[in-house]
Order: structure tokens, then C-alpha cells, then sequence
């Protein structure tokens, strides 16, 4: 009927694109929270890695001075083989122990970020704004920082390096002075040595795969425009379209009251349908004359048509 209708579309955009948007951020900001929850947890649960790993480092330190004070696994004092492999065992877990540490110490700074960043866009929308770069920007920022916090824990650093680090131990042959202390150390390699090694990165891994726990559960962030946003929460705003619809009824709601104010003032007065359509018409060229600041003899054939 318009020539440019103002839709019930256009009317809902306008009334509920706003809020519609809002909800659809704060539907990923609650996600990211609960993201963010969850990586903290899992950085706290870390702890217990590193405590494991420096004590496991601590065991195969002291076994490395039993061995070379009192012969503890062999029988015979002094360094050999045994007592270099155990030690080559303590220094690997300890070197483990400082990378993780220095994960744990950048922990504290992405937890910061990330709230800060969480601060802020939640006080935006609380506001009712919804800039969308700056929306995009914070939101950003929060996932860059708790994907880091989840793939550069410690626990996620050792879960990842104690295969390698196993992988990489050497085993050397038996190289003592006497065929019987040979005999002794390949006993304390077979007999100890490899299975404490084995139930050792057992434990450590599994240790490091439960506290580092599942992958965050991290929804990508999708950018909607307001009617977009609008259209996708249509069903928690049902009031606001029916304004919208409601909006888009007004013209001929007035149109239809002039004619009864005519017909009571004037009763011989009467306007058929197809005259209140053409009315419409003649009102609707007007105002798209007027809104694109036409030169005023434009208006002459729809000013020829109201007359008619």
C-alpha cells in the first residue's frame, strides 16, 4: 500500500533491536564466565602438579646420595651408572618444576586481564550500550586470555612434557670394575631403577591430565547486528512487537477515524475503500517528497489526486 512502508520489521528493529542485542552479549558474557570459572580452577589444581613433581625430584635426589653413600640399590658406595641415571631422573623433574612455576607466575596476569576486560563489558551493558567494537574488543580479550590460562597451565605443560621427557630416557649398560657389580647395577636397573621410573611419570601424568582437567568449553563469540538480534530473541520480547504491529496499524487506525468524524459531522459524507487507499497513496508520495527535500512542484500531481 505504501510506496515505503514503515514495517512491523522496521518498528520491532527500532523498539527491540536494542535490548535484543543486549541479551544476545550477555548470553556469551555468562558463558565466558563460567569459561573463565572453570580455567581458574583448573590453574589452582595445578598446584598439586608442581607439589608432586618437586617432591618425586626431591625422592630421586636423596636416592641418588644413597646410592653413592651407602651403595643403597647396588651394594656398593660411590657413583656408577645407577646413581647417574637417578640423577639424570632429578634433574629432568626439576627442570619440569621450573617451567611450570613460570607458567603459574604468568597466571595471575591473564586471571587479571581477563577480569578487567569481564569488568568492564559487563558495566557497558549494564549501562544499556552495546558498542559493538568495543564489545568485540573486551570480549577478545577474555577469550585470548582464558585459552592461554587453559593451554599454559602447569598441569597442561607437564600433561604435555612428561611423555617427551620419559621417551627421552637412557638407560647406559653396566659398567662396573667387578662382573658382580655389574651384575648389581643391571639388578637395580631391571628390579628398580626402570619400574620406580615407570610408576613415577604414570602418576605424574595422570596427575597432570585430571588437574589440568577438560578443555574449557569456550563458545566462539558471534557478532549480530540489532535486527538480527532481534529477529533470534523475538520470543522474549512479544509486548514490543506488538507495539511494533500496533505502530504499523496507526496510519489507517486514522485514517479510519476521520471518515467516522466526517460521516457524523457531515451525513450524506461517505469513503469507500478505494478512496481511503488512495488517500494513503497521496500521503505517503507527500512524505517521501518532503524527506527527500524535493523541489515543491513535485507535489502537483498528488496535490491533482487529493482534489480529485
Amino acid at each position: 500500500v505504501y510506496k515505503r512502508q514503515i514495517s512491523t520489521w522496521t518498528n520491532a528493529t527500532a523498539i527491540v533491536g536494542g535490548p535484543a542485542l543486549n541479551m544476545h552479549n550477555r548470553v556469551f558474557l555468562d558463558q565466558y564466565e563460567v569459561a573463565l570459572e572453570q580455567a581458574n580452577r583448573q590453574v589452582e589444581a595445578s598446584e598439586k602438579t608442581i607439589a608432586a613433581m618437586r617432591a618425586e625430584a626431591a625422592t630421586f635426589r636423596a636416592d641418588v646420595e644413597g646410592e653413592i653413600k651407602e651403595g643403597r640399590l647396588t651394594g656398593y658406595a660411590g657413583r656408577g651408572v645407577v646413581s647417574a641415571t637417578l640423577e639424570q631422573i632429578a634433574d629432568k623433574l626439576d627442570g619440569m618444576v621450573v617451567e611450570a612455576e613460570r607458567a603459574a607466575e604468568k597466571m595471575p596476569q591473564l586471571t587479571e586481564k581477563a577480569g578487567n576486560a569481564f569488568a568492564e563489558l559487563q558495566a557497558h551493558l549494564d549501562s544499556g550500550q552495546n558498542d559493538s567494537e568495543f564489545v568485540k574488543a573486551q570480549v577478545e580479550q577474555i577469550r585470548q586470555s582464558i585459552i592461554q590460562m587453559d593451554e599454559r597451565s602447569p598441569a597442561a605443560i607437564a600433561a604435555a612434557m612428561l611423555p617427551t621427557i620419559k621417551a627421552g630416557i637412557s638407560f647406559p649398560e653396566a659398567t662396573g670394575k667387578s662382573s658382580n657389580l655389574r651384575e648389581r647395577q643391571r639388578e637395580a636397573f631391571d628390579e628398580s631403577v626402570k619400574p620406580r621410573i615407570e610408576r613415577t611419570f604414570h602418576s605424574l601424568e595422570s596427575l597432570a591430565l585430571t588437574t589440568s582437567g577438560n578443555a574449557v568449553n569456550l563458545p566462539k563469540f558471534e557478532h549480530l547486528t540489532a535486527p538480527e538480534a532481534a529477529m533470534r530473541y523475538y520470543d522474549q520480547f512479544p509486548i514490543y512487537w506488538g507495539m511494533a504491529a500496533a505502530i504499523d496499524a496507526m496510519p489507517l487506525l486514522f485514517l479510519l477515524l476521520l471518515r467516522i468524524t466526517a460521516s457524523r459531522h457531515h451525513p450524506g459524507f461517505d469513503l469507500t475503500a478505494q478512496e481511503l487507499l488512495m488517500a494513503m497513496q497521496v500521503y505517503s508520495n507527500l512524505r517521501d517528497l518532503v524527506e527527500n527535500d524535493e523541489k515543491v512542484t513535485m507535489l502537483q500531481p498528488s496535490l491533482k489526486q487529493a482534489r480529485a
